[in-house]
């Protein structure tokens, strides 16, 4: 049988160019090219997408199925049945389970309405449950079941499972962390700098996994201004700094300009000059002069719960 001249048959009959009767079946339209040009044989769900509309020609099957194993062919044919009709043997295959239920969607039994899927899944359940002396199994199930539950424990196993306990026998808490005091500084700026004052008597409590040398090298700071808030550093920010005096190139540090204190990021020129980045999407600069220096180095922004008070002498 010439498959290809009939699947040009089938085409033509439907009046559809070949990108059109490609896209009704959902393949490309290089697939139909080839099957119509002979180049190759449509696959099973080729067929079965054509016999989904209408276009199922015992001939073409016949001639495309006769080198096919047997398994092969009932399995076509039980989903033939399932495209035309929306009904399935009971012996349908989990395989097949997305196929039945587009089928009995859009093919209810008659008079079932809206529950034509809700049958045919009883009719399935039904069937898989159909297994001799299914009843007494279960009843001897549930009876071990039962015997179970008032069986008396061993004293081996109260002993390993006591039946009460304090809730904290075997419970370790995990260790309170450290805490050391830094000295606070007033405010710094994120923006336009502006002037820091030092109050001694103001200190913080930081976590000590946040200091990397000793205590005295840090102080804390307040952050007003939001032209680091690129660097996760928005405004209101109690920040740690730590001491020094030596600018680095891409590092956040504080510096001084003029007798004031701001917090930006540091970049070196090839001419060797210095300015400091914001980091806000601006792009902006600020040159550093000959007579700024920097303060100390941005180590963290500290938990929000973190509040300044008032040293205890």
């Amino acid at each position: 049988m010439d498959i290809a001249n009939e699947l040009k048959k089938i085409r033509e009959t439907a009046g559809l160019s070949q990108q059109k009767m490609a896209d009704l079946i959902g393949i490309p339209q290089k697939s139909w090219y080839n099957y119509e040009s002979g180049r190759s044989i449509p696959k099973m769900d080729v067929l079965l997408a054509l016999a989904d509309k209408g276009y199922t020609i015992k001939g073409l099957t016949t001639g495309i199925m006769e080198d096919w194993p047997d398994d092969l062919k009932k399995k076509f044919e039980r989903n033939l049945a399932i495209a035309k009709t929306g009904a399935f043997p009971l012996e349908t295959q989990a395989d097949d389970f997305v196929k039945i239920v587009q089928a009995v969607d859009d093919h209810p039994p008659p008079g079932k309405g809206n529950f034509g899927l809700v049958s045919e899944l009883e009719k399935l359940i039904k069937n898989s449950l159909a297994v001799p002396g299914i009843e007494s199994r279960l009843t001897a199930v549930e009876v071990a079941l039962k015997e179970l539950r008032v069986a008396k424990i061993s004293p081996e196993l109260e002993a390993e499972y006591p039946a009460e306990t304090t809730g904290t026998d075997n419970y370790t808490a995990e260790a309170e962390p450290k805490y050391g005091e830094v000295p606070f500084y007033n405010k710094v700026a994120a923006g336009v700098p502006i002037n820091q004052s030092k109050d001694k008597s103001m200190v913080v409590s930081v976590p000590l996994r946040f200091i990397k040398t000793k205590l005295s090298d840090y102080y804390a700071v307040r952050v007003h201004g939001n032209s680091m808030i690129d660097a996760l550093i928005p405004d209101g920010s109690m920040v740690l700094i730590k001491k020094s005096d030596v600018p680095v190139n891409g590092k956040i540090q504080l510096v001084w300009i003029d007798g004031q204190a701001t917090l930006k990021r540091m970049r070196e020129g090839e001419d060797r000059s210095w300015t400091l980045c914001h980091e806000d999407g601006t792009g902006r600069i600020i040159p550093l002069k000959e007579d700024s220096h920097v303060q100390g180095d941005f180590a963290a922004v500290l938990p929000p719960n973190i509040k300044p008070y008032t040293r205890k002498d």
